[in-house]
């Protein structure tokens, strides 16, 4: 009886192992991306930017609403980066913010 837990629990065991190690390359492989959009993000809203200050186009209300989406769609994108990057951090400062609630 004794040797069927302790060869479930072995299996049980083998079985997390190779599921964490599944998760962490999850995890990696949309952090590497989440780069990559960060990236995208950036290079289109300087691109913008330099479009936004031509003199055909300088003080277009459109060119400089998108400007300021494509700022926002980038902040938004860094946040999540720094979040995975350090998800332990994160947390912490969230139970810091509901403590003083």
């Amino acid at each position: 009886m004794i040797i069927a837990f302790l060869s479930l629990s072995v299996c049980l065991n083998v079985l997390m192992v190779w599921y964490a190690k599944k998760l962490l390359g999850t995890i990696r492989f949309i952090q590497e991306n989440a780069e990559a959009i960060q990236n995208i993000s950036e290079d289109f809203k300087e691109h913008l930017g330099v479009v936004n200050q031509m003199e055909m186009y300088f003080g277009d209300e459109t060119l400089s609403e998108l400007l300021k989406h494509a700022e926002h769609v980038s902040t938004q994108i860094t946040t999540l980066n720094e979040i995975m990057e350090n998800p332990n951090e994160t947390e912490a400062d969230e139970d810091g913010e509901q403590e003083e609630d």
